[in-house]
């Protein structure tokens, strides 16, 4: 059966079909998003499509998405720029990549450069799409 969640993803329009053959569908209710962008949700992403995405980033597929938390792992947002791949976790599911504090109060320093890391190739990746505004943050 697997671990299932709900995962969003934007990608160029011409490259919808590689997401659909894992199960995405394409709404239209991003109707902030430029044409030849796609917005495609799969309801029962199994673990987040995780090999799956790292193929389609080995190819030069670019795209962001997001994921809610399934039984397994966090929620999460990845984004890849055609060529880097980054993912991190998310767990407040708004779209945004999450800074553990430790009990001295200082940040836990792999989760901020995780999020540092995740934004930058998020801002690469939608300017590649041409897309302006952060796609999943709150």
């Amino acid at each position: 059966m697997g671990d299932r969640a709900y995962m969003e993803v934007v990608c160029r329009r011409e490259h919808a079909g590689r997401f659909e053959d894992l199960g995405f569908c394409e709404q239209e209710w991003r109707a902030d998003l430029p044409g030849r962008i796609a917005f495609l949700v799969d309801a029962e992403a199994n673990y987040g499509h995780n090999s799956a995405l790292h193929e389609l980033a080995a190819e030069g597929i670019v795209f962001c998405a997001r994921h809610d938390e399934g039984g397994d792992y966090h929620a999460a947002v990845i984004a890849c720029d055609g060529s880097r791949l980054c993912q991190a976790d998310s767990p407040f599911g708004d779209g945004r990549p999450s800074v553990a504090v430790l009990p001295d109060g200082s940040l836990d320093p792999d989760g901020l450069q995780a999020a540092k890391e995740y934004y930058a190739v998020e801002i690469a990746a939608r300017r590649v799409l041409g897309i302006e505004a952060t796609l999943f943050s709150g």
